[in-house]
């Protein structure tokens, strides 16, 4: 079984991390700092679920990872495609609309997770700062959940794509997520990385609305859809969770949009 430190060392991906710091923002934010949040597309996380980010499980999936074909391969018969469609749906996120530049370089400065949290809790009740305070908490839900990174810092392209808070829903937030993590996945699956930058908890909590007889959702209403799963039913030991992946049966497989495929 991977070791707790292995793990942390594999993802940065921190829903607790970002849902802990949110705690205390509301107790400090007013209304108009709430109403901004909500008018952006990253809203949704405001009332980030208790998910259970299993590291274990993360690199239980990803030793499965097909980099030629960009799909997962289970027991000696199942390929099942990773479609930026899918994700974008259960990360609640655009698929559609205008790209989202990964190569750009904009900030140079490193902005760090501990930094980002302080500067939120501090903007939350300044109510001459709230477009601030607005960028500042899109910044963390980038840091901890959508393009998290191995040393804690923030990605420089996601700063440009902030100056105009208006325009923010224009974007194909969930297929440059998407991207992102498949970049990264990709990197890990050919050696050039030890490690996995991006939404890994995005990763698992596809994985089991793709199979949901392994998936153990606490809700089937809530939004976005990364949030009903709360654990698997293997429970937490890694071996039982692999047993699983290796016998999973094509019958036992959600359709998101796509069939699985038996492997060639």
């Amino acid at each position: 079984m991977a070791s707790n430190e292995k793990c942390a060392q594999f993802s940065r991906c921190s829903p607790s991390s970002f849902r802990d710091t949110i705690d205390k923002v509301k107790l400090k934010m007013g209304t108009a700092q709430l109403e901004a949040i909500k008018s952006t597309p990253f809203g949704i996380f405001l009332n980030m679920s208790n998910v259970s980010h299993s590291l274990t499980k993360v690199l239980a999936v990803m030793r499965r990872f097909q980099a030629k074909t960009m799909s997962f391969r289970f027991g000696e018969e199942i390929e099942v495609p990773f479609e930026a469609s899918e994700f974008s749906m259960v990360m609640g996120l655009r698929y559609m609309g205008q790209p989202i530049d990964e190569l750009f370089c904009g900030k140079k400065e490193k902005t760090f997770r501990n930094e980002l949290a302080d500067l939120l809790v501090d903007l939350a009740c300044k109510d001459d700062c709230i477009d601030d305070f607005c960028r500042t908490y899109i910044l963390f839900v980038c840091n901890c959940v959508l393009f998290p990174q191995g040393n804690y810092s923030t990605p420089s392209f996601i700063f440009p794509y902030l100056e105009d808070l208006s325009d923010l829903g224009s974007y194909a937030w969930g297929k440059a997520v998407s991207d992102y993590l498949i970049g990264e996945m990709r990197a890990n699956a050919t050696g050039k990385k030890t490690y996995v930058n991006g939404c890994t908890i995005g990763l698992l909590a596809w994985f089991y609305e793709r199979v949901p007889s392994i998936g153990s959702p606490t809700s089937l209403s809530r939004f976005p859809r990364f949030f009903r799963w709360d654990s698997s039913k293997t429970g937490r030991e890694e071996s039982k969770f692999q047993k699983a992946l290796s016998e999973l049966q094509l019958k036992r497989l959600f359709c998101l949009f796509q069939n699985p495929k038996r492997a060639s």
